[in-house]
């Protein structure tokens, strides 16, 4: 299933970087490693799942990041844990959404978790032991992000052509509740 990861990973690797740019982060280098991020910090992560394949998708930054990311009409930080929260997992859903039209384009259904965040010091993501993961790490300007993707896949998962239109992307804007 490794040939099944890369795969899945490219198509993951080229929504981040649009997703995070669209939310005002716009990426100039990603490599992959895991993060070395002290201080407050803001982890996001959606599940998504279909017949095949299941995993999740996970964004780590400081506050500090993610403050300096927040749409100007919320206002000047600082910023309460519960709008930054609900910010970073309005990005989560985003991220998923674009993933699933991507892979939909390749006849992989998938439907995804609702999201949720936590903001605090220390925080940590053991790997789970029956998933592939890979940590990657963004660079923006105003600083850096960190992603995880955690999938496993069925002895039966494959993908159905070359990038097939097999929906149109709908795209949407960020939406703060």
């Amino acid at each position: 299933m490794e040939d099944a990861f890369l795969r899945t990973e490219r198509l993951l690797l080229t929504e981040i970087p649009a997703v995070l740019a669209q939310t005002g982060i716009p990426v100039t280098r990603t490599i992959r490693r895991p993060p070395a991020v002290t201080g407050r910090t803001v982890l996001g992560t959606i599940g998504f799942g279909g017949p095949h394949l299941r995993g999740a998708l996970s964004l780590l930054a400081q506050v500090a990041m993610w403050e300096r990311s927040m749409p100007v009409a919320v206002g000047p930080p600082p910023f309460s844990d519960q709008l930054l929260a609900d910010f970073v997992g309005e990005v989560c859903n985003l991220l998923v959404g674009r993933f699933r039209n991507r892979l939909l384009r390749h006849g992989v259904m998938v439907l995804p978790s609702t999201p949720t965040a936590v903001c605090g010091a220390h925080i940590e993501m053991p790997r789970f032991a029956a998933a592939t993961s890979a940590w990657y790490e963004l660079e923006a300007q105003t600083g850096a992000v960190h992603a995880r993707f955690d999938v496993t896949f069925d002895e039966s998962f494959v993908f159905d052509g070359e990038d097939a239109v097999a929906v149109e992307p709908n795209d949407a804007d960020l939406i703060l509740f």
